[in-house]
């Protein structure tokens, strides 16, 4: 009677353990986590408004360095330009620039002082 030996007990040889099946398992633990991440960033961060400084900002001017924003690159490596035009916009208010890049010109609305 106690002699027996008891399987539920025994270690598994490494050999047996299939690479698949960690893969699921790696995966099935992963799952919630990168469920609640994307849900974090759908509904909180889409919650999050900014808001509007009621100050108003300064104007921009010819010969100021801006940085050129792009929602694809990290600020760190946004690039510099120098303003070489003013564009009104309709409402007299400066909407768009011309700018002076390393290599060409350009326009743009994403420009930060």
């Amino acid at each position: 009677m106690f002699l027996r030996e008891n399987h539920c007990s025994r270690v598994i040889d490494i050999d047996e353990i299939d690479s698949q099946k960690l893969s699921k398992r790696m995966k099935y633990r992963n799952k919630p986590f990168n469920e609640l991440r994307k849900r974090f960033r759908k509904e909180y961060l889409g919650e999050l408004v900014q808001r509007y400084n009621e100050r108003p900002s300064r104007e921009l001017r010819i010969n100021e360095i801006v940085l050129i924003g792009d929602d694809n690159t990290k600020r760190l490596f946004w690039r510099l330009a120098r303003i070489i035009e003013l564009i009104p916009g309709r409402d007299g208010k400066i909407r768009t620039v011309r700018l002076r890049m390393e290599q060409c010109c350009a326009q743009s609305n994403e420009s930060f002082p």
